[in-house]
């Protein structure tokens, strides 16, 4: 079952300069790609199931004002994150142009103003579904003065 050898003379230049990879690269390479969608699976799964306990919520809670000298939590970077985190961080560390200069100072924003009608016009589920009849009469009148065509479904 193994193909048969390849004559090198053959070959072009550029295919010659292609790097060989052995088994045991190629199983590592197929084991590594094989965890990066497992997580990505995960994490589309996790996400789909928030949404869904989100959408299924009868009330939609409204995001308050945290308090002037509450500490601020650091969120720890997701898996998939720690690459962009690294290349990020050595971009980050490299010395400066002449014509750069750094924009991390954080501007603090005032907390917008709540109104009493806010929770009054917010999205909420509806009540009842209204239904309309468009189903149509059929009777003598119109059976003698209208073509009766019969609407059968063949499943």
């Amino acid at each position: 079952m193994s193909p048969e050898p390849i004559d090198i003379t053959k070959l072009s230049y550029e295919e010659r300069q292609i790097d060989i990879i052995t088994a045991v690269e190629d199983r590592r390479n197929l084991v590594h790609l094989f965890v990066q969608l497992v997580v990505s699976q995960y994490s589309l799964v996790f996400q789909i199931e928030r949404r869904r306990a989100v959408k299924t919520s009868q009330f939609v809670v409204k995001p308050t004002a945290p308090a002037p000298d509450a500490p601020k939590k650091a969120e720890a970077p997701v898996d998939a994150d720690f690459a962009s985190e690294a290349m990020f961080r050595a971009e980050a560390e490299k010395d400066m142009d002449e014509e750069e200069e750094l924009f991390n100072v954080e501007e603090s924003l005032p907390n917008p103003e709540t109104y009493s009608w806010e929770d009054k016009y917010r999205p909420r589920k509806p009540r009842y579904l209204n239904k309309v009849h468009t189903g149509y009469e059929w009777n003598k009148y119109n059976q003698t003065h209208y073509e009766y065509v019969s609407l059968s479904l063949a499943w």
